[in-house]
Formats: structure tokens, sequence, C-alpha cells
């Protein structure tokens, strides 16, 4: 009889398990093509090709239900820093899959995406609109295929399915004149309301980047003049915008008026409605300055319709019209991409068109009210 061998010293005998048993295929409707062909996006058939990157049963939850709304309000939540663009990607997101009638994102096709691109050409909404509505469908798809949420569409698939509209869309902005410039400040009877109107007019912020500055953010700079610091504006950005002294004087005595300094605490612009005392903070609110605006046009005796950020348009244009430049326009605006700021261009080349136009042979026909 044999003796079992015994190993030396310092080795030891491992037993090798059985062979594991292949795994198990994906179904076949998530079965995804091994080949990748690399064509030009408009040649990218958008009702066969879904993917044309391998996913793994984890990355589309296999057997597991994922729900669009929970989908969205995680991308919403992780996804967009901005309050505003939440709200309108939210907006649009819902309608988009509401049309689709999809409840599990997983069911999700390029079809349902070349569907509901040529669902929005046809609706009467303004391009704008629509390339938002667009660009929120990508950037979702995008988010949900790196967190694994749903299968991965690839970048050929989502400029095909869904490409914007090309069009050039000219905003209409409402800006005053400077004749109504000067009026709108004059309306002002206290010297909060005139430190508001300077500071949307001299500085541009937005409204919500105006209540919530605080008296620490009115800051003396090595240059000798004061700065806001916008903290946390669009796109959590936060940015630095010098004000001359005309606006600084204004700031500095309404914080006097107030029996504040500089290195007081708290918010800049506080409350004057009855309910002001039983808040914590007594910050002013955006209504409140909406509404503030609405008064002093009014008071003025401006027709044209006037909003908060009509004010920061008329400083956009202003400050293009006074300096020419549009890389420090830009900055001042807290704009992303100076692309944006290129739009008033187009605003500043009115008056030269006016310009090119010669004027009709009309002398003496419109003199007389009565000829007509």
């Amino acid at each position: 009889m044999d003796k079992p061998m015994i190993p030396p010293d310092g080795i030891k005998l491992v037993e090798v398990p059985p062979e594991s048993a292949p795994k198990s295929r994906l179904s076949p409707e998530l079965v995804i093509p091994d080949k990748v062909v690399h064509v030009p996006a408009a040649m990218v058939p958008i009702t066969g090709v879904i993917s044309t990157t391998p996913s793994t049963p984890a990355e589309v939850g296999a057997g597991m239900w994922v729900s669009v709304e929970r989908a969205i309000d995680a991308f919403l939540a992780g996804g967009v820093d901005s309050l505003h663009t939440r709200r309108a990607y939210g907006r649009h997101l819902r309608d988009a899959f509401a049309l689709l009638e999809i409840d599990d994102i997983r069911d999700l096709t390029g079809e349902h995406l070349a569907a509901y691109r040529a669902h929005l050409l046809e609706d009467g909404r303004g391009p704008s609109t629509k390339t938002q509505a667009l660009a929120a469908m990508r950037k979702f798809l995008r988010w949900a295929s790196a967190t694994r949420t749903t299968r991965r569409f690839d970048r050929e698939v989502l400029q095909a399915t869904l490409k914007s509209p090309r069009a050039q869309v000219i905003n209409p902005y409402t800006v005053l004149t400077e004749p109504e410039v000067g009026r709108l400040i004059k309306a002002t009877n206290t010297l909060r309301d005139r430190a508001i109107v300077m500071t949307l007019l001299g500085a541009g912020p937005r409204v919500n980047e105006l209540v919530h500055l605080d008296v620490g953010d009115l800051r003396h700079d090595a240059d000798g003049g004061d700065i806001l610091h916008i903290r946390e504006g669009k796109g959590s950005r936060d940015r630095l915008v010098p004000v001359r002294e005309d606006v600084s004087l204004a700031l500095h005595q309404y914080l006097l008026g107030s029996g504040r300094t500089t290195a007081s605490l708290g918010p800049l612009f506080l409350a004057h409605d009855r309910a002001h005392g039983g808040r914590e903070h007594r910050r002013v609110g955006v209504r409140s300055i909406r509404k503030l605006i609405k008064v002093l046009r009014l008071r003025a005796g401006i027709a044209k319709r006037v909003t908060p950020h009509s004010l920061r348009h008329s400083f956009a244009i202003r400050a293009l019209r006074y300096s020419g430049n549009l890389v420090a326009v830009s900055k001042m605006l807290g704009h992303r991409s100076i692309a944006t700021t290129q739009t008033y261009l187009n605003h500043l080349g009115l008056g030269e068109l006016r310009r090119a136009i010669p004027p009709l042979p009309v002398e003496g026909l419109l003199g007389n009210p009565e000829q007509n």
C-alpha cells in the first residue's frame, strides 16, 4: 500500500476547486454587437443602433426595474448645480418620458430618442426651448450611462437622435436708454431702494445674486476701489465685480442710514415688508425686488416693461458701449462662455444698421396730421 506523499516543510497542498459554471449571456434584447464601426454622425442608423459599448448586467441593472422618476431626481440632485436649470431640465425630462410612455429607463432606445426629437420640432415652442429640452436629454443620458443607470448611448447616437435644431436665436432684450436710467434712479425715495437700483444698473448681478449679497461681500480692493463678491452665482461660480464710486457711495450711505458698517454681519439688503421682523435674517426677497422695479418704472414714466433682468441687460449694453471689452464684460456678468456675451453685440449693431438706412423723400408729406 502506497504511503501518502508528505510535502516538504513550508509548502502547502492546495485543493483545486471544480471549474466554475459558465456565465449566462444577457437577455436577447440587451445583447450588444461586439464590432464597432465608426461612421459620420449623419450616417448612424438611429432606429437600429442603440449602443456600441458592451454592457454588463450590473451596468443595466439586469432583472431590476429602474424607475425613470427616481433616475431623474438623482440626476437633478447630483448632476445639475443651478436651481433654475434643475427646474427647467426636470420639466423637460418628465415631459419627454411621459410623451414616450416609458416608466423603466432601461426600455429607452435610439428609436424613442428620434421620435422625441421629431415631436419637439413639430410643436409650437421656440427654438431656444427646443434646444434646451434636447440638451437636457443628452446630459441626462450621459449621466445615466456614467452611473450605470441605463445602457450606454454612444456620442454618435446622441448626436444623430438628439441634434439641436440649427437656428440663430436673437433675444429681444429690453434695455433702458440713458434718460430712462436717470429717471429710474431719481424715482427712488429711500436709501435702500436707490442702492438696489444702482447696484443692478452698475454691477449687473442677477436678481438671485443680488438678494444673497451679505454686508461682508462689499469689499475694498488693493486698487483703492470697492468690489462686490458674488458668491455661488449661476453654475455655483464665484466672481468679483468692481463698482464705480457712485455705486459705492450709494451702498455706504445705505449702510450708514441703516445703522451698520462694512464690518456688520448679515444680509446687505434688508426687507421692509410687514413680516420682516419675524424672519431671522430680514433678507429682502426676489419677489420684493421685482415689485420694487415695477413701482419705480411707473413712477419714472417708463412705458416699456422693465424687470430686474432688464437692468442687467442694460448694464451689459452700457458696459460694452463704454469699454468695447467683451472679455471684461463677460467676466463681470459671470458668463461661462464668451459666446453668451456676444449676443449683446447684435443689439450694439442696431445703431449702425439704422444709420445705414437712407431716408425716404417724404419731406412735407407727414408734417400736417389733418391730411392723414
